[in-house]
C-alpha cells in the first residue's frame, strides 16, 4: 500500500478516500481528506485513468487545497472538490467552492474529457457562477450545478 494523502486524524468529522484492490481483499490506499472542523465527504466518481473526484462540505478553514478556484473557507459549511492521483498518495487539486451560507456538494460526475460535473444545493447570495442559465438567488436554498475543467495529468 502506499503512503497516504493524510495518515492522520485531524479532529472533528474528516472524510475519508479509499481504494479497494480489484479482488475487495486489500486496500490500494486510504486516506483521511479534511481538515481542523468538520468535513463530510457525499460523493466520489472516478475517471478511466483511476483518478478520484470527490465533493462534500467542510467547515475546516485549512482543509487541503491545491491548484484551487478558490483557496479560503469563506463561513458556514463550503463544498469542496477534490482530485486524488490514481495512487491515493497526492492531490491534483482541491477547491473550496462556496461563498458564504451554506454550500454543500452531493454529487460528482466525471466525463470522458476529466471535466467534474458537481452538484449541490446553497443558500449563498453570491455563489460563483459562470455561463449560468439562472445567475442569482431565488430563495432560502437553490441547487447548482458546477463544472470543474481542471483536467488532471498523468505523472511518468
Amino acid at each position: 500500500m502506499v503512503q497516504a494523502l493524510d495518515p492522520g486524524y485531524n479532529g472533528n468529522l474528516d472524510g475519508f478516500v479509499f481504494k479497494l484492490q480489484a479482488s475487495g481483499a486489500a486496500l490500494s490506499y486510504s486516506t483521511y481528506l479534511g481538515g481542523n472542523n468538520n468535513d463530510l465527504g457525499a460523493g466520489i466518481g472516478i475517471d478511466r485513468l483511476g483518478f478520484a473526484y470527490v465533493t462534500g462540505n467542510t467547515f475546516s478553514t485549512d482543509f487541503p487545497t491545491k491548484g484551487a478556484f478558490d483557496s479560503t473557507y469563506s463561513s458556514g459549511a463550503d463544498a469542496f472538490v477534490s482530485c486524488l492521483y490514481e495512487s491515493g498518495d497526492s492531490l491534483v487539486y482541491s477547491t473550496y467552492l462556496g461563498v458564504g451560507g451554506f454550500d454543500f456538494g452531493y454529487g460528482i460526475a466525471v466525463d470522458t474529457g476529466q471535466n467534474a460535473y458537481v452538484a449541490g444545493y446553497t443558500s449563498s447570495f453570491y455563489f460563483p457562477v459562470a455561463g449560468a442559465i439562472q445567475d442569482s438567488s431565488n430563495g432560502a436554498y437553490d441547487l447548482f450545478l458546477t463544472r470543474m475543467a481542471i483536467r488532471p495529468v498523468r505523472l511518468c
